[in-house]
């Protein structure tokens, strides 16, 4: 009889053990899905929101609503890869380059009154994860900008030496 309830309880923690290795598994998903798609979508569709608040304002109505469709049409490029990267299992593996910084960096100041500098050095060979990080670090620097300092502007942005004796203290 010890033995049957040693065995029994045995069972009992290992069907626990495999439930929570289930839950935290199925937590890391949601979690990695979440990131993914605050950071592609997102941006994206901060870009169009912020299209469409200066085609009322500026004089070109016809040029924003062009600018909402593309910005609609990468959002949903987006969020179809990441539909079936979740419907065939698959990782969504590395997303946007070192080239795609200056293309989202000219995209950002179209939308809106903030001047964008973007000056990428050459360097040789950069893994693609390393690429696809720098890229995400940029999207999620000018969503942020967009969403919490729509108005800011240069002024309002530290000079290079100032930044520069910042770092270096």
């Amino acid at each position: 009889m010890l033995a049957a309830a040693a065995v029994g309880g045995y069972l009992r923690l290992l069907d626990v053990r495999q439930d929570r290795a289930v839950a935290d598994t199925r937590t890391l998903l949601r979690l990695r899905l979440a990131g993914d798609l605050h950071d592609f979508p997102a941006h994206d569709i901060s870009e169009m929101v912020a299209h469409a608040q200066a085609g009322t304002v500026a004089g070109d109505p016809l040029r924003a609503l062009e600018r909402v469709e593309e910005a609609g049409q990468r959002a949903l490029s987006t969020l179809d890869r990441t539909l079936d990267m979740l419907h065939h299992d698959r990782p969504l593996g590395p997303v946007g380059d070192l080239g795609g910084i200056a293309e989202a960096g000219a995209r950002f100041a179209a939308a809106g009154p903030a001047r964008i500098g973007v000056r990428i050095d050459p360097v040789a060979a950069v893994p693609a994860e390393t690429a696809a990080l720098a890229y995400r670090i940029v999207i999620e620097g000018l969503t942020n900008i967009r969403r919490h300092a729509p108005r800011a502007g240069a002024s309002t942005c530290p000079s290079p030496r100032r930044a520069t004796s910042w770092r270096s203290r």
